[in-house]
């Protein structure tokens, strides 16, 4: 069935080069117009990778039984499969175009709907108490911990029993592993796994006591992962995460050229003011070498301008005397 699919790729391919996709006879066209010929070779590579993976997965089907079986005991064509199916890819239709003209709908809010449907039902279920989770977390204090605390724990247990229904629907309709939508296919579905396992064991577990550098102090700082399942959830977020990845080397292209014009004018600031921001605490001394020694200092308890009374005077105190830079800053020295 293998050979016979391959044959069947390689005739539903020669027909696509006949019908004149990048077929012979407009090269002559296609020479002239080179971007034109790009966009055809790349959509004959889709359609030809395309084929050649429904082709797999349809001699898969046939040469092994539990292919597409999710936990090799629900069967593919499962009424129970299809319902978990219909559940997790539900999601709010956010087309704003007639099916039937094609014309754009003029509806209010625009944007308000295609937010609502970025993602399915299911996702924005648990996105929201994902939310409500973290934030129950905020409350958490030494003293005040979730243990002790009968509304946090009433938290605890919402999260984990609903990303129990998630996972177990996702894993029923699409399978755990070996599936060609299998859940645990990238490192944001591992992640989410993790979360899960680590929000059940601290769940079942429940320490009363966390002491220092003890496992219950350890499964209390991987709980801190949570708010990272928003990340995975929002598709969007996920892409901003992989662009700002792939764009490391500009990233750090740009971050040196950076430190090197902070270099500049670092350098320009030493040789220029480099030495002349320090004072004497004496403002009677002005050159360095007579800033040595002791002198009365006036002590003020407020800020107000307050004229001494008749025969009253400001409490003193001896200071000595130091020549040093302003509290904040100084020219001195590049790392300054």
């Amino acid at each position: 069935s293998v050979r016979s699919g391959s044959i069947k790729l390689k005739q539903t391919y020669e027909h696509l080069m006949e019908n004149g996709d990048i077929g012979v006879n407009r090269m002559s066209s296609a020479r002239a117009r080179p971007h034109d010929l790009d966009i055809k070779l790349l959509q004959a590579k889709r359609q030809q990778a395309e084929m050649r993976r429904n082709q797999r997965e349809e001699d898969l089907r046939e040469n092994h039984p539990f292919f597409d079986t999710p936990l090799f005991a629900v069967p593919r064509e499962s009424k129970f499969r299809k319902i978990c199916q219909l559940i997790v890819y539900a999601r709010y239709d956010a087309r704003l175009k007639d099916p039937i003209t094609g014309k754009e709908r003029k509806v209010k809010y625009k944007s308000l709907h295609n937010f609502l449907g970025l993602v399915t039902y299911l996702d924005w279920v648990m996105i929201t108490m994902t939310t409500l989770s973290c934030l129950s977390m905020m409350f958490e204090t030494p003293y005040y911990r979730v243990m002790e605390n009968a509304s946090l724990q009433i938290a605890e247990y919402c999260f984990v029993i609903f990303m129990s229904i998630e996972l177990a629907l996702k894993i029923l309709a699409d399978g755990l592993f070996f599936t060609p939508k299998a859940y645990i296919k990238d490192v944001a579905s591992v992640l989410d796994v993790f979360i899960y396992i680590v929000s059940l064991v601290f769940l079942c577990w429940m320490p009363k006591r966390v002491p220092p550098n003890s496992g219950a102090q350890l499964l209390m700082i991987l709980r801190c992962l949570r708010p990272l399942r928003i990340f995975t959830l929002v598709p969007h977020m996920r892409k901003v995460v992989y662009e700002l990845c792939r764009g490391f080397k500009e990233i750090l292209l740009v971050s040196t050229l950076l430190i090197l014009l902070m270099f500049v004018f670092a350098s320009y600031g030493v040789q220029l003011y480099g030495g002349r921001l320090a004072r004497c605490n004496d403002p009677t001394i002005l050159k360095r070498e007579d800033c040595v020694g002791v002198f009365m200092r006036r002590v003020f308890v407020t800020k107000m301008k307050l004229l001494p009374g008749v025969n009253e005077s400001y409490p003193s105190i001896l200071v000595p005397r130091v020549w040093a830079n302003p509290r904040r800053f100084n020219f001195d020295n590049i790392g300054d």
